[in-house]
């Protein structure tokens, strides 16, 4: 993370690790010094931690001073963390006066450079006047063979985020809206988009117009990246979606406690859908290549529309397709029924007799195991066995069987490129593969 700073200094030579700041205001405050002790001149890998820890020792000609020390990313856009979380406060120092961190390469230069500042006199959140020293270390990164972490991004819950793709960039919905133009291993924070942080699902339309759903502000759309517009009127409760589906002619939301929608407007109304007596929240609404639109509720209940949402009519599954609760459901282009379900379950079924096969790949362990992250591209379906003693991506033409990916930790997530490739996501990190 970064914290700015509006003391500028000099750029290092490559060939140093380390050296104090000759630019710094004439007038300093405190007598707060900075000595590197360890960890200077050091090469790494993108997306990954330096060898060895960085070790600052902090002096002063005046025993009762105490000092706040902070740091500036100059150059890579990587991370500075201490006892294994990223620092997005002033550094803390032990006893002895010495502070110890580690820096994870970024990903977006071969060469990359950190300055730390001390404050004299300052507390953990404020720093009066000007540093009174600074110092600025220098690394080499390289960009590693196979998988890499990648970069400019905070830690991720894939519950919740996703990627997703326009044109030729991508996009990550982490709290926010990030974009990555070079196929997922740096991404950038899109900034000026309304209640950001509360940002849970984004789509395009065919005209690359972008909408945003928020946790409790309802739907922001612009089309150019820039500009932002609340799509809200007729919304009455906004708080924790649970469905959205964008279209050309034809915007769908629903909420926790409200809803479904719809709006042929683009926002300027929506109106409330009756989906049914009983039914409750509206999950996982898809548009099928025959014009019907279908959904699911909690109860595992399957709604079918002829009329765009005006009326729904029940189309009852048989359970040996849907095992407790649906986890995902995607239609292909052919129209065939992908439903991801409990018990570790996968049916494939006729849009029009809601009959066809299964996959089950439950294994007695005493834990919940289910199906989701269902990708159908023209050629292959693939999808994700989640906490199952085999999890993994499978796929139809690896005869419904995991795949080999190469990437040895459990994850919990994936995106597949137009390239074929993957991203992982892993531990609250993605992963990028040339």
């Amino acid at each position: 993370m970064k914290l700015n700073m509006f003391y500028a200094g000099f750029f290092l030579l490559l060939a140093v690790g380390c050296k104090k700041e000759s630019d710094l205001p004439s007038t300093t405050n405190g007598t707060g010094k900075l000595i590197l002790v360890k960890g200077g001149n050091q090469s790494g890998v993108f997306g990954e931690l330096l060898p060895d820890t960085i070790i600052l020792k902090l002096t002063s000609s005046h025993a009762s001073d105490h000092f706040s020390v902070t740091y500036s990313l100059l150059q890579g856009n990587g991370q500075v963390e201490q006892n294994g979380y990223s620092v997005n406060r002033p550094i803390q120092k032990d006893s002895a006066g010495t502070l110890a961190i580690n820096w994870r390469m970024g990903c977006n230069n071969t060469v990359q450079k950190l300055r730390f500042y001390i404050y004299t006199d300052s507390s953990n959140y404020y720093f009066y006047g000007v540093p009174s020293d600074s110092i600025t270390i220098t690394a080499n990164a390289v960009k590693p063979n196979g998988w890499c972490r990648s970069c400019g991004y905070t830690t991720t819950d894939f519950l919740f985020s996703k990627v997703i793709a326009d044109n030729d960039v991508l996009y990550l919905v982490d709290a926010g809206l990030l974009s990555s133009t070079d196929g997922g291993l740096n991404w950038y924070k899109i900034n000026g988009i309304p209640y950001s942080d509360e940002i849970m699902n984004a789509q395009f339309n065919s005209n690359h117009w972008a909408y945003v759903l928020t946790k409790e502000h309802g739907i922001y759309f612009s089309k150019d990246m820039k500009q932002w517009e609340a799509i809200n009127t007729g919304l009455l409760d906004m708080r924790d979606p649970t469905a959205f589906l964008v279209e050309d002619t034809a915007l769908f939301v629903s909420f926790y406690f409200d809803g479904p929608y719809r709006t042929i407007n683009n926002g300027n109304f929506w109106k409330k859908l009756i989906v049914g007596s009983g039914t409750q929240r509206v999950n996982y609404i898809r548009r099928h290549p025959d014009g019907r639109l279908m959904l699911f509720d909690d109860w595992q209940d399957f709604k079918i529309s002829a009329d765009n949402g005006d009326t729904w009519q029940p189309a009852p599954l048989s359970s040996k397709y849907v095992n407790y609760e649906v986890y995902d459901f995607k239609i292909a282009t052919d129209g065939k029924l992908y439903i991801g379900s409990g018990n570790a379950t996968l049916a494939i079924l006729d849009p029009y007799t809601y009959e066809g096969e299964v996959h089950t790949y439950y294994q007695w362990n005493a834990s919940l195991q289910i199906i989701n992250n269902i990708t159908i591209t023209g050629n292959n379906v693939y999808y994700l066995v989640n906490y199952n003693p085999v999890p993994g991506i499978y796929a139809e033409n690896n005869g419904w069987n995991l795949l080999n990916v190469g990437f040895n930790t459990p994850f919990n997530y994936y995106y597949l490129k137009q390239n074929g490739q993957f991203l992982i996501g892993s531990q609250g990190w993605l992963y990028y593969h040339d």
